[in-house]
């Protein structure tokens, strides 16, 4: 038998992982302190995914896509054959050992279509639960309002997430397995377990790397340097120059108090300061960081012992997936992050146009005050004061970057044959309809990208609350103004937007399941909405007891009291997603002139 060799128990490694993940799944860390909720929504997700799945085996019962490739590999894992592997597959074996091991669970070999395709929507339910479990983490670090559970519903009904939930392909299972570590990470957990945990990640997909290894390690880097105590120098140099201000600086960020503020406070010079900061302490405290950064560069080192052995980073068709600088992927990112997050986009669109008309009335219609009582009163509101060289320094940021946009545009747009050989993915109509319908439209759109992402930054470092009586809302900008430092910071977004940045840019191929990982991450730092209330005290809190009282206490904490009402329209905008883009792929489909009577069909 092929499992008498001991080179195949290698496939059994993830196994290990699915064990400790169904332990994780009864866990109350995992699934909250709201178990009533988390089971709720962990109930809906699995009718509709059942639902989703019943209507693809019922139009679609045979491989389709890329399932031609992924369940007779499964299957051949299946059944202990583990010396078989098509030449065709890119990424590692981590799914069809997962997947094995559910098929033969009771000993019962079972790896048919609609078992594998099941199998992703158990792992869903796991994505779910890991983000529900991150975003509670998170909102206890930053002091948010979690959540939790509602977000964690929502980022398992993201459309590209989703739409596989019925069908056998590697995206669930690998942002399932990638958040399992971020939680980890999260939770501090051991340097063994980590490495582990990223490992099993890489075994996914290859460009976990970039999370499981540069995302969280410099998230590592950031939580080490901060939790260095900072002693100030007893020989501080004169801040009157500028000579004193750099050499001040310098030592500060040798001491280990990096420049890290507030993300809604930050400048487009705090992004470089940031970065020149964490170099320079880490520089200065080498031990204490290596040491704690031990499991992402031991992960970094396996990952390039790899890619020698195996002669590059896809493992099959390696012609057709050679790394190419791909800077647009960058570009396009921000659409398409604004498209699918537009109820969380749109309040910080419709605030921001309404204090860029107030600002605009203001200076042509009404006369300008002095400076001092410019001065005392933006200090009054704890805002930036705007002067002739902020607006001097905004307008040449503006210019540098589109400048920036129209240079990449110009120079590295990349269209990769896939893109325009297969017409059944969204994409081929895209790129079909705008940048390749007339040379001038590429270059039309820098504006709509740079907006996108400022959207974007603005959704994520913004931090808002609908009116409420006079004394909840004093409570509240009461909380809202303690501990600043604790909201999203510099440093978060940095190393965020160059993990982004790693993990598109060598990707010739645009397909927007390369986005979930970085709007996934994106969207659990996204600060919620605090409702109007108050949260009660304890003793007049409704008990958990009886089926009235927690349906009591569902319409109230989920309808009126301490939930974001932008989680819904989140909730049915994903909803509304999922429902055409199942219409169309079951019951619009096509076919080819090459191959009559089969049926091709359109999906992400």
């Amino acid at each position: 038998m092929a499992f008498s060799n001991p080179i195949t128990w290698l496939v059994y490694i993830p196994w290990i992982a699915v064990v400790y993940t169904t332990k994780d799944a009864l866990s109350t860390k995992l699934i909250g302190d709201s178990s009533e909720f988390f089971f709720l929504l962990a109930g809906s997700l699995a009718i509709l995914c059942k639902k989703w799945l019943s209507h693809v085996m019922a139009n679609v019962p045979k491989p389709y896509m890329d399932e031609v490739f992924h369940i007779p590999q499964a299957q051949a894992y299946c059944v202990g054959d583990f010396h078989i592997w098509d030449p065709k597959l890119t990424t590692p074996p981590g799914l069809y050992a997962f997947s094995t091991y559910f098929c033969n669970l009771g000993g019962i070999r079972k790896c048919d279509v609609a078992t594998l395709r099941f199998f992703n929507t158990l792992a869903l339910l796991f994505t779910m639960a890991y983000a529900g479990s991150c975003r509670t983490h998170i909102a206890r670090l930053l002091r948010l309002d979690a959540n939790g559970q509602h977000i964690a519903f929502n980022i398992a009904l993201f459309p590209p997430l989703f739409f596989f939930s019925g069908l056998f392909y590697t995206d669930i299972l690998s942002t399932c397995v990638v958040l399992r570590m971020y939680r980890l990470f999260l939770e501090r957990g051991s340097g063994v377990w980590l490495y582990i945990a990223g490992i099993l990640a890489l075994t996914m997909r290859q460009t976990n790397i970039f999370w499981a290894a540069v995302f969280m390690g410099g998230l590592e880097v950031s939580r080490t340097l901060k939790s260095i105590k900072s002693i100030p120098g007893k020989n501080e140099k004169d801040r009157s120059c500028w000579q004193g201000r750099l050499s001040a600086s310098f030592h500060q960020y040798a001491r280990g108090d990096i420049h890290d503020v507030a993300l809604k406070d930050a400048e487009i010079y705090d992004l470089a300061l940031c970065a020149i900061s964490i170099s320079v302490a880490a520089f200065f405290h080498p031990i204490i960081v290596l040491r704690r950064i031990s499991p992402y560069v031991a992960l970094l080192i396996s990952f390039a012992a790899f890619v020698f052995w195996n002669g590059g980073v896809v493992l099959g068709d390696k012609t057709a997936h050679v790394a190419t600088l791909h800077l647009p992927q960058l570009l396009y990112l921000w659409p398409f992050m604004v498209f699918f997050s537009l109820p969380l986009i749109i309040p910080t669109a419709v605030s921001l146009f309404r204090s860029a008309a107030l600002l605009i009335y203001q200076s042509i219609f009404r006369p300008q005050p002095s400076n001092k009582a410019l001065k005392s009163k933006a200090a009054a509101s704890n805002r930036p004061r705007i002067t002739p060289l902020r607006v001097f320094l905004t307008l040449t940021t503006l210019a540098a970057f589109s400048i920036m946009a129209f240079l990449i545009i110009h120079f590295n747009t990349l269209i990769h044959p896939y893109t325009l050989a297969d017409n059944r993915h969204y994409m081929f109509y895209i790129f079909r309809y705008s940048i390749l319908r007339h040379p001038l439209i590429r270059y039309l759109l820098a504006p709509a990208y740079l907006t996108a992402f400022y959207l974007c930054f603005q959704t994520l470092s913004t931090r808002s609350s609908f009116p409420v009586s006079a004394e909840a809302a004093a409570k509240k900008k009461m909380v809202r103004w303690q501990n600043t430092t604790k909201e999203v910071t510099t440093s978060w977004f940095l190393i965020w937007l160059i993990s982004t940045a790693l993990s598109l840019i060598t990707a010739p191929l645009v397909e927007p399941r390369y986005f979930i990982l970085p709007w996934v991450f994106w969207r659990l730092q996204v600060p919620s909405y605090p409702a109007g209330g108050s949260a009660k005290p304890k003793s007049d809190r409704v008990p958990r007891t009886g089926y009235l009282p927690i349906a009591q206490r569902v319409l109230r904490e989920w309808g009126y009291e301490k939930h974001d009402p932008r989680l819904w329209a989140e909730t049915l905008w994903f909803l509304a997603i999922n429902a055409a883009t199942a219409y169309i792929f079951l019951h619009r489909g096509f076919t080819w002139e090459n191959e009559p009577g089969k049926v091709q069909r359109f999906m992400w």
